[in-house]
């Protein structure tokens, strides 16, 4: 019989080892004063035995429950309230053998699939033995504008503070700038510290199925050098934002499904403007590198190691952020909300943390989203050309039929474009892709209404100027 992989990774228990070390030494004579797992070695009072005693003679010795009988919960709640100033209600107290088979039923409850194992792709986290971390160190190592780092260390602790469950919406970050920027160096520093990996930063999968299957074994994904992204895949990316499932037929059988959860917090990075889906686009938050000057160029082991060094130091900080942030929250204003309005609320309680007025932070994501999906529309041809076109027109407001626009916007891009697969070849087609627009146009001031009536119309108005 083979064992699991599970089963092989599992290690020597550290506090059993440090058992057997200790017990060697006293063996030998040497001075020994034992730190580790817990003997009790005494008498035990007098009433213990007693009542054990009479319980024993009793008859009246039966399994208990699992999680006590109700005189030792209520001896605990009374324990809790005495000591700490707080009384649990009784369906919250267990007593357990130890503290790892209580801590271990907590994990049963709270996790979503009741399956606690460590996934073999997982590296060791790592906690500061101080009591005062500093965030700031992170900064030597982030070649951005003070807004975008800003962002960035938001992101980090929202997606570091989120668990991945059924009511997260993960954010994803774009990391952009010219050949030599730290993308690829950033995307590993970004893992380091919210979910170290073996794997590390990746190329994009070209199937679906593996992109869920890279999602439900990593809290976090980097993905290195992308060019493009396909309409569907940006569409599944858009799911695994706010969560969803990939379902198919399990192997082997004729009606079992296998149901792969496509979910999880994502880092995207590449030199050109690769997030042309307005849906898409309104789910990430896009940060500029600026470019490095040859003469501060260091190779990128050498900043590695570095950053290793400070790495605890920069975590406990980043702990000490995430912590602020949450007992602020009840108290956060939200004064420009967006679609991912669980990290602009992130936002304004950070906020409230560093001490800058409410909207301040908010705005700035306001403001790289727009323009994001400004870009991500330019590079629609469509999109470009309603832009352009609205634009030029003398009059705030158009209104046609489909026809009508869809003649004067063929005449705008030229025949070029109109031989493109990206544009329509008719009024209808063209219809169908402007509701796919309108949200992405609405961010940038212009309104795009499709009606009916005894014929179909289209009403393009500027609201403001983008």
């Amino acid at each position: 019989m083979s064992l699991s992989l599970i089963a092989k990774s599992i290690g020597e228990s550290a506090t059993l080892k440090l058992n057997e070390v200790a017990a060697i030494l006293r063996a030998k004579g040497d001075p020994v004063i034992h730190l580790g797992g817990g003997e009790p070695k005494g008498k035990a009072p007098l009433d213990a035995i007693l009542a054990v005693t009479s319980l024993v003679n009793s008859g009246e010795v039966r399994y208990t429950p699992p999680d006590g009988i109700p005189a030792l919960k209520q001896a605990i709640i009374r324990y809790t309230e005495d000591f700490y100033g707080w009384r649990p209600a009784p369906e919250n107290v267990m007593a357990s053998g130890g503290a790892k088979q209580a801590i271990m039923s907590a994990l049963h409850a709270i996790h979503a699939s009741g399956k606690i194992a460590r996934n073999l792709t997982m590296n060791n986290l790592f906690l500061h033995q101080d009591k005062n971390g500093n965030l700031k160190l992170l900064n030597n190592y982030l070649n951005l504008h003070h807004t975008d780092i800003v962002l960035l260390i938001a992101w980090i602790s929202y997606t570091l503070a989120h668990a991945k469950v059924s009511t997260t919406n993960f954010l994803f970050l774009v990391l952009q700038g010219d050949q030599g920027s730290g993308k690829s160096t950033l995307s590993r520093i970004v893992q380091a510290l919210i979910d170290p990996c073996i794997v590390g930063v990746q190329t994009f999968p070209t199937a679906i199925k593996d992109l869920a299957i890279a999602c439900q074994n990593a809290h976090l994904l980097c993905y290195d050098n992308l060019r493009t992204i396909k309409p569907t895949i940006a569409d599944m990316l858009s799911i695994a934002s706010t969560g969803g499932a990939l379902a198919s037929r399990q192997l082997f059988t004729n009606d079992v499904q296998h149901v792969l959860w496509l979910h999880g917090a994502i880092v995207l990075n590449g030199i050109y403007s690769f997030i042309d889906q307005p849906d898409l686009a309104q789910r990430c938050l896009p940060i500029h590198l600026l470019s490095i000057d040859e003469s501060k160029r260091q190779s990128e082991s050498e900043l590695m190691r570095q950053f290793q060094a400070d790495l605890p130091v920069i975590f406990r900080g980043l702990l000490d952020l995430v912590a602020n942030i949450q007992a602020q929250l009840p108290k956060a204003e939200v004064v420009h909300p967006e679609r991912m309005i669980d990290y602009v609320q992130w936002l304004a309680a950070m906020e409230i943390v560093d001490g800058v007025p409410a909207g301040v932070y908010q705005a700035e994501y306001s403001h790289a989203l727009k323009q994001s999906m400004l870009d991500s529309l330019l590079e629609n041809p469509l999109a470009a050309a309603v832009i352009a076109f609205i634009e030029d027109h003398p009059e705030t407001q158009w209104s046609g039929t489909p026809a009508e626009l869809f003649q004067d916007l063929s005449y705008l891009v030229g025949g070029r474009s109109r031989f493109s697969t990206e544009w329509p070849q008719n009024p209808i087609a063209l219809s169908k892709r402007l509701v796919a627009l309108q949200a992405g146009l609405r961010r940038q001031g212009i309104d795009v209404k499709l009606t009916r009536g005894k014929e179909r119309r289209i009403t393009i108005t500027r609201l403001e100027a983008y």
